[in-house]
């Protein structure tokens, strides 16, 4: 013990007399675990921003109805292909302006919305029955969390509406019953697409005959967002290790420099 009391003492007297190498040494050790810090930092903000976008990917895995003219389905297109009986779910997008921000808005039918949707959307099927039962009664809406302060901004818009946050909702956006989003978006009975659900009856009229005014688009070729970025959040981790070892070498090359010396 007393050993390394004076091996440390031997040190701090040096250092002493030569500042410059102690403030090396100092710089070594806030370089390492600055860029470590860093680097975990980017990588995180990283994540998040792919967990986000994995919300929207996870919709291309689905065959969409499309109007062949126009911007909009009418409800009684979506009737005919339910009674046709083709497993299809509406869904309504559009954007408005509240309390000077603008703001998207997704419409939903989510007693006929099939699994493996987004995450924001499924979420709502984890809610309670009282949520979910607002949620149906156009009393509720889903939104992220920076959705109440426009909210409270913007009263007679949400007069009667209860905004729940959810993190997994995109930034600036609200999830509401297909119905609400209609009178919010002041499109009555508009319909931007039907998601169609993998799985479809046996038997069924074909397109031509139940909605001949709407076209059949093919998902896109889906791959999870977590497989693809596995690779870059590795690097980045490779990365901030060896800016850590960097900046270690450096502390090793200012002690050994005092030894020697």
């Amino acid at each position: 013990m007393t050993l390394y009391r004076t091996a440390f003492g031997v040190l701090l007297s040096y250092w002493r007399r030569r500042p410059l190498q102690f403030m090396t040494l100092f710089l070594g050790l806030a370089l390492a675990t600055g860029l470590w810090s860093a680097v975990q930092a980017i990588n995180a903000e990283a994540k998040q921003s792919y967990d986000a976008a994995s919300n929207t990917v996870g919709e291309g895995q689905f065959s969409q109805l499309l109007p062949r003219f126009g911007d909009t389905i009418s409800t009684r297109a979506y009737v005919a292909l339910r009674r046709a009986g083709w497993q299809v779910s509406p869904d309504l997008e559009g954007s408005l302006t509240m309390a000077g921000a603008r703001i998207w808005v997704v419409g939903i039918e989510p007693l006929t919305m099939p699994t493996g949707l987004s995450a924001a959307r499924l979420s709502l099927q984890n809610r309670s029955q009282q949520d979910f039962a607002a949620f149906l009664r156009q009393q509720l809406v889903l939104a992220d969390t920076d959705m109440g302060d426009i909210a409270a901004a913007a009263p007679e818009d949400f007069q009667g509406i209860t905004v729940l946050p959810d993190k997994t909702a995109p930034s600036a956006t609200i999830i509401a019953d297909i119905g609400l989003a209609q009178r919010l978006l002041r499109k009555p009975g508009g319909i931007s697409r039907l998601i169609v659900a993998n799985t479809q009856p046996a038997h069924q009229r074909t397109l031509a005959q139940s909605a001949p005014g709407l076209r059949l688009e093919a998902p896109d070729a889906f791959v999870e967002a977590g497989r693809l970025t596995d690779s870059f959040h590795l690097n980045l981790t490779a990365f901030g290790l060896l800016s850590f070892a960097v900046g270690l070498f450096i502390v090793q090359g200012a002690i050994r420099l005092v030894f020697e010396e």
